[in-house]
């Protein structure tokens, strides 16, 4: 994730980006990124610390919520990401 916040010149833009645009569509791109790479950081770390409870018989985890959840802890960021590169003109 750091490669792609340090090259934006390397996401997908829509056929709209120009020079008038491209600094709001690189800082977008570089906020959402951000973003990925921080709720990444806390998911694992939440991981790491649900196997070491387990491991130590702390308790039996988290069940069947990890997986919604994690699918909109990134997912939501996404749709948010795209939807106000859309707004740019």
């Amino acid at each position: 994730m750091i490669k792609l916040r340090k090259h934006l010149q390397w996401h997908n833009y829509p056929n709209r980006f120009n020079d008038s645009n491209a600094k709001q569509f690189y800082l977008q791109s570089r906020k959402m990124i951000n973003q990925l790479k921080n709720i990444c950081v806390i998911i694992f770390t939440v991981l790491l610390i649900e196997s070491v409870s387990i491991a130590l018989g702390w308790g039996s985890g988290f069940g069947i919520w990890s997986l919604p959840i994690t699918i909109l802890a990134v997912g939501i960021p996404l749709i948010v990401g795209i939807m106000k590169q859309r707004k740019i003109k």
